[in-house]
């Protein structure tokens, strides 16, 4: 086991030059036409990561949530040492391993695609490790003690060769290959993404009581958040490069820190609404909404987004100034939850409402929203949460 931290992580890629006529021709006859090189310009780079901090707990499992392109695989890859960084640094446990090569970081990582060698049984695939350190001894009876690990089905699996296992079993045979080496940090790199939603859902169950019993550091990456949100004791939130908050899946949800946290945590989706800071209230739609004091205080004449969870807005009864009328679109039955969920417009701008199943809602009513300052999440114009 081992702490994870990285300082200042920077790594960029170069943007793959616009193919043109004269470098297409000049690629043809076996040379480089002038107009293909890329210069090494500012403009010219990809920051995949930019500038990271995070530090990781011994025994901490974090989930990296982002969307495509963010960043998530390059932060994993440098964890690996398959990346190298263009500037900053990589500790496990308080040691530079920034220059440490891959095999000598003692890491295991389990890939979207298994990973696995098809021509080989289970068994020599979770063996393949000691076999290249020229431990063979140990194979017979790590084998049997992770293979107990894995729980109910798994020695079946062991005799069996990749192709002729369902998706499932060869993620759980590259589980336990990541398990059986004792490794110091666990690396998973979106390993559910081509599972259906049955398995898949199992798998998550099943990878997050083996991080727990072994209580190994872990880094796991993906898009989806109902897996983020089960797989990380906290959740680092990245985009462009940038890790924007980590934080509990309770803390993401009730206090996001920047608009586009806010928006991209869609469990539930949060309405942004646009208003302007006058005096005495945020003028939204042209009506006269209450917001957090301070915002008054120090946003006067500016333009902010107030935030607002669907299970957070209120109905009245009447047309007044502190309400915003809207006209129901679609209602939604939520059997899970014991509610409905109202898709609302209001000019060019559509929300979402939820309330109790016991009221009953019908398309093209007219209703007023009430947006109470409690419950209000308020951004700035750069996207930084004021409150």
């Amino acid at each position: 086991m081992a702490s994870l931290t990285l300082e200042g992580a920077t790594k960029t890629y170069k943007k793959p030059s616009p193919l043109s006529w004269k470098s297409l021709i000049g690629r043809f006859r076996g040379g480089e036409a002038a107009d293909d090189v890329i210069a090494d310009t500012e403009d010219d780079l990809i920051y995949a990561l930019d500038g990271i901090d995070l530090h990781i707990d011994d025994g901490e499992s974090i989930s990296v949530l982002g969307p495509s392109g963010c960043g998530k695989t390059a932060l994993l890859r440098v964890l690996a040492g398959l990346e190298t960084l263009d500037s900053g640094k990589v500790f496990f446990d308080g040691e530079d391993v920034t220059t440490v090569s891959p095999q000598d970081r003692n890491v295991a990582m389990v890939f979207q695609d298994y990973a696995l060698y098809p021509h080989w049984q289970s068994e020599d695939n979770l063996g393949f490790f000691f076999q290249m350190h020229q431990r063979k001894h140990e194979i017979p009876e790590r084998v049997r003690t992770t293979a107990r690990v894995m729980g109910l089905g798994f020695e079946t699996l062991l005799s069996q060769r990749p192709p002729k296992l369902s998706g499932g079993q060869q993620q759980r045979v590259a589980i336990a290959r990541a398990i059986i080496r004792d490794p110091r940090t666990f690396l998973f790199d979106e390993p559910l993404s081509n599972l259906d939603a049955t398995v898949r859902a199992r798998t998550r169950v099943e990878i997050r009581r083996l991080i727990q019993r072994f209580g190994i550091t872990s880094v796991y990456v993906t898009h989806d958040q109902s897996e983020a949100f089960t797989m990380g004791d906290r959740i680092a939130v990245m985009h462009e490069g940038r890790i924007l908050q980590v934080d509990t899946r309770r803390q993401l949800i009730e206090r996001p820190l920047s608009l586009f946290v806010a928006d991209f945590i869609t469990v539930p989706a949060m309405n942004l609404l646009p208003g302007v800071v006058y005096r005495e209230y945020v003028d939204i739609h042209d009506r006269k909404v209450t917001p957090p004091p301070i915002v008054l205080q120090q946003y006067q004449t500016e333009r902010v987004t107030i935030g607002i969870r669907p299970t957070d807005i209120e109905l009245r009864p009447d047309n007044e100034e502190d309400t915003i009328p809207a006209r129901i679109e679609t209602v939604e039955p939520l059997m899970s939850e014991r509610s409905v969920l109202l898709t609302v417009r209001v000019g060019r701008y559509s929300y979402r409402i939820q309330r109790p199943q016991t009221e009953h809602h019908e398309p093209e009513t007219l209703i007023f929203m009430e947006i109470l300052p409690h419950v209000q999440h308020v951004f700035d114009s750069k996207g930084r949460r004021v409150n």
